[in-house]
């Protein structure tokens, strides 16, 4: 926006003919010298023709004898309000002169309002006729802006970039030098402040976003507390389900045929063999119900377990089977992990069923592979008949329970999905062997164990 200010008189805007015609003493001025004409909103046009005031109406000119008290040494300047009252700028023995000061206040210094957008303002000073412009010299201050006054400059501009929203006052000095005297002038602008930035708008945004935090912090507390009350209560199926396995494992018949075979030793007077086979089921009792209390278990622990559960066995059934447990060197059984009673229900298998209608000897191979990222395998291997033979052969209640552990394991495996895996993930695959003629020749089973 581009606002014209002259230091000692009105804003105006200048309209001129667009056609030209000359006027002279001849068509009724009182003077050749002319020192402004003006159209007024009525399209009407005056001349200021040195102290005489005329009004051109049609093709004539005429003298306009009611403003005849306007007349002295010349009138300088005309220009319109926006209510239509006309301005002159005169000078009356050798001082300028004035309009009513009341009504002159009331037009110059109305606060210029602008929007927030509108805050590029550029503003032209100037003085009234003055016959030597090189001898005049300007200086601004537009109050609330800047901190000190501008340097006299022969410059009659001056512009402000990006004013914030605020209220100015633009303070003008202008002077003569060969008078040395300083004619000041003053007008207050307003720059409104943004919609954004006005406090109602201010609370609003404040009240929203202390809603969204609030909302946010409640959403937060309750994903937190859903959150555990599932991981509570998928530890306390875990839990369930471990002891559902251990009692499984312990079941009545596993007993009986232990405490069985303790007494098949003793009638057959082998003493040594029934006190090592009484001391190896009191060490597997011990452990189950020792493991039973764990999340996790070290390795080295899973392993001296399982050894001892695989002499038990292999003493129970006279040797008709033999076992080995291997572990990769690049394992640390003691810092490795994993769940108490995972593998065992799958070593039971291999005994009780794959090797039960094998007519050679059964071998058992078990073996702990770990990847580079910390993921642990175990590989169990066996030569029995197969699954298809063994459940051919076995329909009783025995297998049935036997299944059920295994069911017990598949659920254990899934909610530790749920609640420990750490990207990878628990789990198993059964794979049939085959021999060169594509004859059953055992079962591969593997089991995975996450990094802990």
């Amino acid at each position: 926006m581009i606002i014209l200010f002259f230091v000692g008189m009105p804003m105006c805007v200048k309209a001129y003919l667009q056609s030209t015609r000359n006027f002279s003493i001849a068509d009724g001025l009182f003077s050749n010298i002319v020192f402004d004409i003006f159209q007024d909103s009525r399209e009407l046009v005056w001349f200021a023709a040195d102290a005489v005031l005329f009004e051109f109406i049609g093709e004539e000119i005429k003298f306009r004898k009611e403003l005849s008290r306007l007349q002295g040494e010349r009138i300088n300047s005309i220009c319109e309000d926006e209510k239509g009252n006309l301005w002159f700028s005169a000078q009356i023995h050798g001082e300028d002169w004035m309009p009513n000061s009341s009504q002159a206040d009331e037009w110059t210094n109305s606060p210029i309002e602008l929007n927030y957008g509108e805050n590029d303002l550029a503003f032209t000073f100037g003085m009234d006729f003055c016959q030597n412009i090189s001898n005049v010299r300007f200086r601004y201050l537009l109050d609330g802006f800047d901190e000190k006054w501008s340097n006299w400059s022969s410059s009659s501009d001056a512009v402000f970039s990006h004013l914030p929203s605020g209220n100015y006052t633009l303070k003008v000095e202008g002077k003569h030098l060969s008078e040395g005297v300083i004619i000041p002038s003053s007008f207050d602008i307003i720059v409104k402040t943004p919609w954004w930035k006005v406090w109602w708008f201010i609370i609003l945004l404040s009240l929203i976003f202390g809603g969204l935090v609030y909302v946010a912090m409640w959403g937060y507390a309750y994903f937190i507390r859903k959150r555990e009350k599932e991981r509570i209560k998928q530890s306390n199926r875990v839990m369930g389900l471990k002891m559902k396995s251990l009692q499984n494992q312990l079941d009545p018949h596993f007993i009986f045929n232990s405490l069985n075979s303790i007494q098949s030793f003793i009638l057959e007077e082998k003493k040594e063999s029934a006190l090592e086979y009484l001391s190896d089921f009191s060490n597997v009792l011990r452990k189950k119900i020792e493991n039973a209390n764990k999340d996790f278990i070290s390795l080295s622990d899973e392993i001296a377990y399982l050894q001892l559960y695989l002499k038990l066995e292999q003493m129970r059934f006279s040797n008709k089977f033999s076992y080995k447990i291997t572990t990769n060197t690049a394992i640390n059984p003691f810092k490795s992990k994993l769940p108490p009673m995972l593998i065992q229900p799958f070593l039971e298998n291999a005994i009780r069923y794959g090797f039960a209608a094998l007519e050679t000897k059964g071998n058992l191979d078990v073996n702990f592979e770990i990847e580079q990222d910390g993921y642990l395998r175990c590989i169990i291997k066996d030569n029995g008949v197969g699954r298809k033979k063994t459940k051919d052969l076995h329909e009783d209640s025995n297998i049935k329970v036997h299944h059920k552990t295994m069911i017990i394991t598949q659920d254990r495996i899934k909610l530790l999905n749920k609640v420990l895996s750490n990207g990878r993930i628990y789990e198993y695959f059964i794979e049939d062997l085959t021999d060169e003629k594509g004859f059953p020749s055992g079962t591969k089973v593997v089991i995975g164990f996450p990094k802990q």
